[in-house]
């Protein structure tokens, strides 16, 4: 029925001053729509009360002031009318689309044609200001207001693209839970509306819409059409609710609304409302049939809704019809059978304490109702309850006042009748009495219940608060420890303490959040890919066969050990010398094997037959040190007493000797073209030799300290010599002249050997490390490898992929070279790499760089697979699709490029931006791409098409970057106008800025799971910022110079920063601790990103290099948790005898010893003073004859398990050695612990028969430096007896009385071993 012939019907009936006419009217007029009927029936009763102040609706006034009305298509201000949407009492509802400052989608409200009366207007007027004065989630949000051309008010609400809560929770079948959460939200929105002192006063399903944000339901509360303020005014125009007016919907009134008394609507009305719905949201009906209340009259309508109380949910649900019923349990997911039962109880309590006529006894707030929902849905007691039989009663009498009157009135005239009436009114009266008397305990009993009920909630609410507190507490303090440990870890590691690094890691090894930077450190200080052991003593050499798959050790031992690499294990032995194997050497065409001894002869071994062929007698002294002419016919051989020997193998004989140094000469090495033999020693020289004729040729002799080793580039352009003040120092053969001396050792290096790439060079020294020196940029750059013993050889694999080292503590160690780099380099660009990006898979990264190129780097292969050149100048960004089939790059010429990432095509061209394109994002189904630029736009496109959707102005300076969030939702922009800012990315509509930055804001991230948003600057801070409320939640500075970029890792658990200081720094997102700080690259830090597996980073360059960081896998680490190393001839467990068959004490016999003049302090602690000292258990009947005089037995007690033998020390000779047998007793086996050396004099450790430490390096070049403080070695205990040998030596001056000679004995922690023990069993000596 159009709205003029509604006016003419209410125009007519109006006339009419029979009320019986009036209704026959209306009820033909109408032809049975019972909602017209009852809306005019509703305006007639107010026009009847009205004092005549406005004219009346369909008048000639009115109709002469009406205009046309707006419709789609037209324009609203700057508003232009795309289609209608709703409409209500007094206004409709356009969707419509705002041009500018932005574009978006909006809901437009205006006046309905006809009905712009001055009671309307001042309505209307007082929704846009309720809806102002709130500011809350679930609440439409009022963004603009105005008036048409014709006058008639309009505002504009958020567009809320949702349906009726009832229709979408039936849609979804939610069961009943989720739909009381859902409510919950709901309910907070109107208490924040009754916190701003506004009423809804219509609340219902259609006014109630549900949206899905990110798949989770969000509810939100509109119309506020007919608000009432509870404390101000609304609106300064004319707003009057005429007297006897009813407003709302009938079906959703509270009893107050209906009764149109003099009583005054507050808060507890929309409680009421509420509980219909929920009423509604539980049974599928509201609790008085809509179709009822229409069909009734005005007054009967009044009735129903202020007197009749409904039926519970519970009842409701069971008189349904079978179709509905059926219906309404499977939109909540319930047996039609158990629908009633599942609303029997607090459900029912609950809507019907919200439904009371009585709003008294109503929940009080909406937040009441509210929490008495969550009590529910908690399994906690809820403070609504069935309502008592007296309260029933009152209200029964009140609902038939009259006929229960009438009934009274006849009890009391047949009382006053009869005696017995009179007896039985005052038994009836002492029973009312009774009841009240119950009703009022009753009431007594119920309040002190809700009391104790609402007391027990609070403590459990307070309590629930501060165990969240505690864990929030707890978890950052695990955090803080966490964050330090690491800091703990960096700083040792520049200290070379790896092992302090293993005990750090054991210490963190369970923190649930560990990240890069802990599986940084697993991979440095755990490389070894197997351990040998089988030598007694030092392994002093060690060579790799010519195909990488075996190698030959030799030690102290006399003993040359031939071992498989591949699998690791033992592969034979050469037997024959009578002392240690000083050096060896491997031909050319590995055959042959020379091997160089302290007892004096120089052997030839065939390595087909293992057999001695050749035995040459050198000098008086031990030969030191051998090496193979390249062609293979000769050997060279140092020796202590100062010359240099060469034979000929075929030959059978000494063709040259060489003099001319000084003294011992401990090292010598052919060059590559066998024309030169160079030598040097502990006379500070090197000398070089004509290797035919033997004619000297050249020394470099301003070296100030020992060279202990000596080695030829491959190339022969370099000469590397390891040195006694822990140097490695590199000459130019041809000249003398020095080229680098690198420092880093803390004691001397002992030996030293080309890298198989020939840009670098390996040495190991008696400080217990090996360092890989890489030549990169002009200078040497080393990575640290670190053991437990001091490093007496080491050698390199012949395809460069595994490094040898042996051990004073007598292991062999081999090492991962190429899988276990701390970090590789990546060249290829010429200029600045401004962006890298990963590839989904992490096998591939993109780099986009200065000099036009964006190329594509296997990460497996360490290559260069692809490089896309198209572009016209630098190329500034570069991204990868989801699916990793396409890349995405832009710079500098404007365009955006879209390639095939398999083979290279270039697939499509984007033209729109005007100048540099800074940054590309890509949403995460891969559908549109987002850039930004110079242009101070952010532009989003479409992938398919290549067409542009919007283009996004607000920042008033160039944009630097642009992304999506990682749901699609949202864009997040950074500028040059230092501002953070964040978009609807379907609508474009800004959403929130974010100032804080000084000097620009260069970059922002959004975190994998949503929560933060990350941003760096030019002011060189890191912010991060809750991304649904835009508040700071800390600022992180760190970097000396101005930050270039950041990313989040993949979990979003670190965040990184990358700075033109030159490092790379990672943070705990959640606290801002730094973390790890990788440095060391060749040039300023731009373009840096994390892999998509996590494990690598990797840093662009302004050199143009990449520097790719490693770190080790899940895998890597459970294997070295798991497996352990391969350890093979183990010296045979000690028994509980001594070889006598006499059981051995725990006694410690101490005697300090002259030994004769002449010696020197290496020959002193070598003589073997204990006959079989180097065999597990030594024959302690030989020490008396040693020491030649008394000695005696000493009980030594441990304390913290340190032995100190020092404070038993006593002067003596000039030269002076020390002897010291301590028998540890175990429970059990023990491995990995750590020996902790503390030892200011030349020493040597024997445990159980092995060397474990020796106090100088192999050189015996001695310097002042403290050479064994704190030194460590790695040992194993066996259960029971362990046997311990210490020899000291000292050259004059006898013992101080200062004299320090301690060990300590830890486990893998840095803990005291339990259990350990070195107290007497037994009295006397064995």
């Amino acid at each position: 029925m159009t709205l003029e012939r509604q006016q003419e019907i209410f125009a007519e009936a109006a006339a009419l001053s029979n009320e019986a006419d009036r209704a026959a009217f209306l009820k033909k007029a109408c032809g049975g729509d019972d909602a017209l009927r009852l809306e005019l029936e509703a305006l007639l009763c107010a026009h009847g009360t009205a004092s005549g102040f406005f004219p009346l609706i369909g008048s000639t006034e009115a109709s002469q002031t009406s205009v046309a009305a707006e419709g789609p298509g037209t324009w609203v201000g700057r508003y232009r009318l795309l289609q209608k949407i709703g409409e209500g009492g007094m206004g409709d509802v356009f969707m419509a689309e705002q041009a500018e400052p932005m574009r978006r989608r909006v809901a437009l409200k205006v006046i309905k044609l006809g009905m712009d009366t001055r009671a309307v207007v001042a309505r209307f007027e007082a929704e846009r200001q309720a809806l102002a004065l709130m500011e809350h989630p679930h609440i439409a949000k009022v963004l603009d207001g105005g008036a048409t051309d014709s006058g008639r008010p309009y505002f504009v609400m958020e567009l809320v693209r949702g349906v009726p809560i009832t229709e979408y929770c039936d849609r979804n079948h939610l069961p009943l839970p989720d739909r009381l959460k859902l409510l919950i939200p709901v309910c907070q929105a109107i208490q924040h509306a009754h916190q701003k002192g506004i009423i809804h006063r219509d609340l219902k399903p259609s006014n109630v819409l549900v949206t899905l944000n990110d798949g989770v339901p969000h509810p939100t509360v509109i119309d506020f059409g007919i608000a009432k303020a509870l404390h101000h005014r609304l609106t300064d125009k004319t707003l009057f609710t005429n007297f006897a007016e009813m407003i709302g919907t009938p079906a959703y009134m509270s009893p107050e609304q209906a009764e149109m008394s003099k009583l005054d609507v507050d808060t507890r009305s929309d409680v009421y409302s509420l509980g219909v719905l929920l009423y509604e949201l539980l049974t599928g009906t509201t609790p008085h049939s809509g179709r009822q209340l229409l069909s009734a009259g005005f007054a009967e309508m009044q009735r129903i809704i202020t007197q009749q109380d409904p039926p519970k949910p519970s009842s409701r649900a069971s008189t349904l019809s079978a179709d509905h019923r059926t219906a309404v349990a499977n939109h909540r997911r319930v047996d039609q059978a158990t629908l009633s039962r599942c609303l029997q109880g607090d459900l029912d309590w609950i809507v019907m304490r919200a439904l009371e006529k009585d709003r008294t006894r109503r929940y009080q707030t909406v937040e009441d109702l509210a929490a008495d929902i969550r009590r529910h849905l908690a399994n906690e007691p809820v403070l609504a309850a069935a309502p008592s039989l007296g309260y029933q009663w009152s209200k029964f009498y009140r609902r038939h006042r009259g006929p229960v009157r009438m009934a009274i009135g006849m009890l009391a005239v047949l009382a006053t009748a009869a005696t017995l009436g009179v007896a039985l009114a005052i038994q009836a009266t002492r029973a009312r009495s009774h009841a009240r008397q119950a009703e009022s305990l009753e009431r007594e009993h119920r309040e002190r219940a809700t009391r104790e009920r609402d007391t027990a909630l609070q403590a459990r609410a307070v309590a629930e608060r501060e165990r969240v507190r505690a864990d929030e507490e707890s978890a950052a303090a695990r955090r803080a420890s966490y964050a330090s440990a690491m800091l703990l870890a960096q700083s040792s590691w520049e200290q070379d303490d790896a092992s302090q690094i293993g005990r750090i890691l054991q210490e963190t090894a369970a923190y649930s959040d560990r990240g890069f930077e802990w599986y940084y450190w697993h991979r440095q200080t755990h490389l070894e890919a197997a351990r040998f052991r089988g030598h007694s003593g030092p392994v002093t050499s060690i060579v790799f066969g010519d195909d990488g798959r075996w190698m030959v050790t030799a030690g102290h031992d006399g003993v040359a050990r031939i071992w498989s690499v591949d699998p690791p294990k033992p592969a034979g032995r050469l037997l024959g010398h009578a002392d240690w194997i000083t050096a060896m050497a491997l031909s050319p065409d590995a055959q042959l094997l020379a091997t160089a001894s302290k007892d004096q002869t120089v052997r030839i071994w065939d390595m087909e037959t293992l057999r001695e062929i050749r035995r040459w007698r050198g000098p008086r002294s031990a030969v030191w040190s051998v090496a193979f002419s390249p062609d293979g016919r000769r050997v060279a051989g140092g020796s202590l007493d100062d010359t240099v020997k060469v034979w000929d193998i075929h030959e059978d004989q000494e063709v040259l000797h060489l003099t001319g140094h000084r003294d011992a000469v401990l090292a010598v090495a052919y060059s590559p073209d066998g024309s030169t033999l160079a030598s040097s020693g502990m006379d500070h020289t090197i000398r070089f030799w004509n290797a035919s004729t033997g004619q000297e040729s050249g020394s470099i002799t301003n070296i100030e300290v020992s060279v202990n080793c000596l080695r030829y580039s491959a190339n022969g352009r370099e000469l590397a010599g390891g040195c006694s003040d822990g140097t490695l120092r590199i000459w130019n053969p041809k000249d003398g002249r020095p080229l680098s001396v690198l420092v880093g050792h803390r004691s001397s290096v002992s030996c030293v050997t080309p890298s198989a790439r020939g840009r670098g060079w390996v040495s190991g020294s008696a400080d217990g490390s090996v360092r890989l020196w890489d030549f990169e940029e002009d200078a040497y750059r080393a990575t640290l490898r670190r053991q437990a013993a001091s490093v007496e050889s080491i050698a390199v694999s012949p395809d460069g992929r595994i490094l040898a080292s042996g051990a004073a503590d007598g292991t062999v160690r081999l090492w991962h070279l190429s899988s276990h780099a701390e970090k590789f380099t990546l060249r290829g660009h010429r200029g600045r790499v401004w962006l890298i990006n990963s590839s989904p898979d992490g096998h591939e990264v993109a780099s986009a760089g200065d000099d036009g190129t964006v190329r594509l780097w296997d990460l497996q292969g360490k290559r260069e697979r692809l490089i896309l050149r198209d572009h016209r100048g630098a190329v500034c960004a570069a991204v990868y699709t989801p699916d990793g089939q396409r890349l995405l790059t832009a710079g500098e010429d404007g365009r955006i490029r879209i390639w095939s990432v398999a083979d290279g095509r270039l697939l499509m061209q984007l033209k729109g931006h005007e100048g540099r394109v800074w940054m590309l994002g890509v949403s995460p189904d891969g559908s549109r791409l987002v850039s930004s630029g110079v242009d101070e736009t952010i532009r989003v496109w479409g992938l398919a098409d290549g067409r542009e959707s919007l283009n996004l102005r607000g920042h008033t300076g160039v944009v630097w970057q642009a992304t999506f969030s990682p749901d699609g939702s949202h864009i997040v922009s950074s500028g040059g106008d230092s501002t953070i800012r964040t978009w609807e990315a379907d609508t474009g509509m800004a959403v929130r800025t974010l100032p804080g930055h000084v000097g620009g804001a260069i970059a922002a991230e959004v975190s994998p799971d949503g929560r933060w948003i990350a941003s760096v600057g030019n002011d060189r801070a890191l912010r991060l910022w809750d991304f649904q409320t835009g508040s700071l939640r800390y600022a992180a500075s760190g970097h000396s110079m101005p930050i270039t970029w950041l990313a989040f890792s993949p979990d979003g658990g670190r965040i990184l920063t990358a700075s033109t200081d030159r490092t790379i720094k990672l943070r705990d997102t959640i606290d801002g601790r730094e973390l790890l700080t990788l440095a060391r690259h060749p040039d300023e830090v731009w373009g840096s990103t994390f892999t998509a597996d996590g494990r690598r980073i990797v840093a662009g360059c302004d050199t143009g290099d990449l520097v790719v960081w490693d770190s080790a896998s899940e895998a890597e680490v459970a294997a070295f948790a798991g497996e352990g190393s391969h350890e093979t001839l183990q010296p045979r467990s000690p028994a509980a005898l001594d070889p006598s068959g006499t059981p051995m004490p725990n006694w410690l016999v101490l005697g300090p010893t002259t030994i004769e003049a002449g010696r020197s302090l290496r020959e002193i602690l070598d003589h073997p003073w204990i006959a079989g000292e180097s065999e597990v258990r030594p024959r302690a009947g030989e020490i008396g004859r040693l020491l030649g005089r008394d000695y005696a037995w000493h009980p030594i007690e441990t304390t913290d398990s340190v032995l100190d033998f020092g404070r038993r020390a006593s002067p003596e000779g000039p030269a002076s050695a020390l002897l010291a047998v301590c028998y540890l007793q175990t429970p059990g086996s023990l491995s990995h612990l750590v020996l902790e050396v503390d030892i200011d004099q030349p020493a040597v450790v024997f445990l159980n028969g092995i060397e474990v430490h020796r106090s100088f390096p192999t050189c015996l070049q001695l310097t002042g430096e403290d050479l064994t403080h704190n030194r460590i070695a790695e040992i194993d205990l066996h259960a029971g007896i362990n046997t311990l040998v210490l020899k000291m030596a000292r050259d004059g001056g006898g013992w101080s009385e200062g004299l320090r000679a301690s060990l300590r004995i830890r486990d893998a922690a840095g803990f005291p071993v339990p259990g350990l023990s070195a107290a007497p069993t037994a009295a006397g000596p064995p």
